[in-house]
């Protein structure tokens, strides 16, 4: 809860690179997903297997028209990468360069803290397996050697760096959703297509993706996509476009094959009329 506060108070953060719109945040992603019906796709991959795309994390890739939306109803924010970083370290944003180093640092800390109470574990768990010493035998005749320090199990966190560690847990950090109140400003509503549409569903309620695989633009559920399945596939026209009959015929025939509605609509992009203004017709093949 206390997450979701910080996310509404500073704005979700999303950063525009090679045209694509990309959130680093986790709590960001947490906070679309479940207070704004926000899906996207997972695109980060594994360092040490790039080829997988299975279990795909971090950074989150939001549409164009996600992005429009977000921003339009305060949501969010777009920052352009490139500028912003060339600013930082070409030396013309000394204050932006100061603080961006000091989140580096704490966060560069905070795992290496991490990583010293892990390989603490690991050496606790590694003597626990290995036993108690063993015992002098009682054959022998010379006297064990008092002198010999006697092994023993550390049962406290490691300082990283300091001398209880037998090495040091160190690691190289890159800080990808370093905060900063910079912004673009809101991107022309005429290159997005469907954002019309999209706004209208996601008033009323609804989760959207791709719809590519059904060969629509849009798949849309009643609510979150790991819970339901998609009850619609939608496409978004223009307000004064000619809607082909062969779309019509097919959309509609391969939505009702599939168990889903066929949703055809959007909203009226005429200078000065309202946002909210618009039609969604639903079709469904009748007597497959």
């Amino acid at each position: 809860m206390r997450e979701a506060v910080e996310c509404e108070a500073d704005g979700v953060l999303i950063s525009q690179i090679a045209g694509r719109h990309l959130v680093f945040d986790r709590r960001h992603i947490a906070f679309l997903r479940r207070h704004h019906a926000t899906c996207g796709i997972l695109v980060g991959t594994v360092p040490q297997s790039p080829t997988q795309n299975v279990f795909l994390g971090v950074p989150l890739e939001l549409s164009a028209e996600d992005a429009l939306v977000l921003v339009e109803n305060g949501v969010a924010r777009l920052r352009a990468e490139a500028p912003f970083q060339l600013g930082i370290f070409d030396g013309s944003d000394i204050g932006g360069r100061r603080e961006y180093i000091t989140t580096l640092q704490c966060s560069r800390k905070g795992v290496e803290a991490r990583m010293g109470l892990e390989l603490a574990k690991k050496q606790h768990l590694s003597n626990v397996r290995n036993g108690p010493i063993a015992e002098p035998d009682s054959t022998r005749t010379s006297a064990p050697d008092r002198t010999a320090p006697t092994p023993q199990i550390v049962d406290q966190p490691l300082v990283p760096g300091s001398r209880q560690t037998t090495r040091r847990a160190s690691c190289a950090t890159t800080f990808t959703c370093f905060e900063s109140r910079a912004s673009l400003p809101l991107p022309n509503s005429g290159l997005f297509t469907s954002a019309p549409l999209m706004r209208q569903l996601r008033a009323d309620g609804y989760y959207m993706t791709p719809g590519l695989r059904f060969g629509a633009q849009l798949s849309v559920y009643p609510g979150d996509p790991l819970r339901f399945h998609a009850h619609y596939l939608a496409n978004q026209y223009d307000w004064e476009d000619k809607i082909p009959l062969l779309d019509v015929v097919s959309g509609g025939r391969l939505s009702t094959t599939v168990k889903k509605g066929f949703l055809i609509g959007g909203g009226d992009t005429r200078p000065g009329s309202q946002l909210d203004t618009g039609r969604i017709f639903c079709i469904e093949w009748a007597g497959m």
